[in-house]
């Protein structure tokens, strides 16, 4: 599906600046509401974790300006059920909690947190 981003582009003419406003079709399986950007989607089998950091961040979308549903600390199990790349090639983890006292949350954590 493509979805339609509206940028900017900056060109340098002759020592002027133009702005200019552009359309841009991405390919993406869907547009982040709360930033805008665009991610790509991969599933994979779905897999349990280990968080191996303390107070990260489990939040509401793939992006580090999502809301922060809660935090989880090292040790606490999740189960993964797919990944998502976004625009900086972070990779996140949509996963639900296991264990803790968000226990039963589901959201998303950047994967290098979990084991």
């Amino acid at each position: 599906m493509k979805k339609i981003i509206k940028k900017s582009v900056v060109l340098l003419m002759a020592g002027a600046m133009v702005i200019l406003p552009v359309t841009v079709s991405v390919q993406a399986k869907e547009v982040n509401n709360d930033t805008k950007e665009a991610v790509e989607y991969s599933t994979r089998a779905t897999r349990n974790g280990t968080i191996n950091a303390n107070n990260v961040n489990l939040r509401s979308g793939p992006s580090m300006t999502s809301k922060i549903l809660g935090q989880l600390n090292k040790n606490v199990k999740v189960k993964v059920t797919s990944t998502v790349t976004d625009i900086y090639a972070r990779v996140w983890c949509y996963c639900e909690v296991l264990s803790g006292p968000n226990e039963g949350l589901k959201g998303y954590v950047a994967e290098q947190y979990i084991d």
